[in-house]
């Protein structure tokens, strides 16, 4: 049988040519959908992309590839200031870089491990973010990258930002993630102004990261670093139509009923997780202790919890008062903080019961 590979001089050779390969294909099967090809066209176009990424080299078992993912709809609202905070133009523009088909453009936010950068992709010109990861076999950061893709992959809700693909560069040291490009800012980003949530504010934000985890809960995806940085208000069609989005997979658990997962080192951000999670398993109730304290400090500028050292945190945590809310200021966001920041986790409400008792209020 005569090879689908050129004939190479060498291994490096031959792995070059199944890579170009590999793109061709992939391109043909992009064309083939855009085209509207029937089922069975686009299914031959991807296993030709699958049998020529075998052949190139590269590891398949983690690569993710759809440019043309729809994007969910979404209900709006009028939520926060009348203008909302804009991050300033990034210096770090890497327009001459180009990952996975989408070619980058300039820095829009930074991390401990990596950056986000604005993107096009080079055939549909759909625009993007695209979230750079610095793995640099680092298993702790590997595990995260992969942990935040497949959470993304598998969770399709209006709540959540659209992810169009993940995989890595060839070199293995870096693995990037390919979103859907939001406009607006993170609630920390409004606590930093000192912005005044309202009930009515609190409520839209509760209900828009309570629709979020129910479905992550429903399929077993513990999120488990709920804080303000990590949801998102963004624009709808206006300025003052907005919709909620919760952010940052990377520290989420796949679990199943039976498989709760390890508090080892208490995952997440530690001024913001319960109890629990400094001395046993944690399940979905670890999100609704998280979401009750970050609707508090959103209403309160401050987290009582916090402070100067990480023992410290975790006494106050395990001992400290359990704050409250004024029920005359905020009438319904004061019921579901009050359930959700109960010590005993069987108490808590889940995702479902904590929109269900906002619409009951509301």
């Amino acid at each position: 049988m005569m090879s689908l590979l050129p004939v190479a001089r060498s291994h490096d050779e031959g792995v070059a040519a199944g890579r170009r390969e590999f793109e061709r294909y992939r391109l043909e099967s992009l064309y083939a959908e855009s085209e509207n090809s029937s089922v069975a066209a686009v299914m031959v176009a991807k296993r030709q992309v699958a049998a020529a990424r075998v052949r190139s080299g590269a590891r398949v078992e983690f690569f993710l590839d759809d440019a043309r993912r729809e994007v969910p709809r979404r209900s709006t609202h009028s939520i926060g200031p009348l203008k909302l905070p804009r991050r300033p133009a990034g210096r770090d523009d890497q327009s001459q870089l180009e990952v996975g088909g989408w070619c980058l453009g300039a820095c829009v936010g930074r991390g401990a491990n990596g950056r986000v950068y604005e993107a096009t992709h080079t055939l549909f010109r759909r625009v993007a973010v695209v979230k750079m990861i610095e793995l640099m076999g680092d298993q702790e950061v590997e595990g995260r990258f992969e942990r935040e893709a497949r959470a993304l992959w598998d969770l399709r809700h209006p709540g959540v930002p659209a992810l169009y693909g993940a995989g890595r560069t060839d070199s293995r040291a870096i693995g990037y993630l390919v979103q859907e490009h939001l406009v607006g800012c993170d609630l920390s980003a409004l606590l930093k102004v000192s912005y005044r949530f309202t009930d009515a504010d609190l409520a839209l934000i509760a209900d828009g990261v309570a629709g979020a985890l129910a479905a992550a809960h429903a399929i077993g995806i513990v999120h488990r670093d709920i804080k303000p940085s990590n949801v998102f208000l963004a624009e709808g069609a206006s300025e003052d139509a907005r919709f909620v989005c919760l952010l940052d997979f990377g520290c989420a658990s796949i679990v199943d009923a039976a498989a709760l997962t390890r508090a080892a080192a208490a995952v997440g951000t530690r001024a913001y997780v319960p109890p629990e999670a400094f001395s046993r398993k944690v399940d979905a109730s670890a999100d609704i202790w998280s979401l009750g304290l970050t609707l508090y400090v959103l209403a309160t500028g401050t987290n009582p919890f916090e402070q100067e050292t990480s023992e410290e945190t975790m006494q106050a945590i395990l001992h400290g008062t359990v704050p409250t809310l004024d029920p005359e200021a905020f009438p319904r966001t004061a019921q579901v903080c009050e359930r959700a920041l109960r010590r005993t986790r069987e108490e808590r409400p889940t995702a479902q019961e904590v929109r269900d008792l906002l619409a009951t209020n509301g």
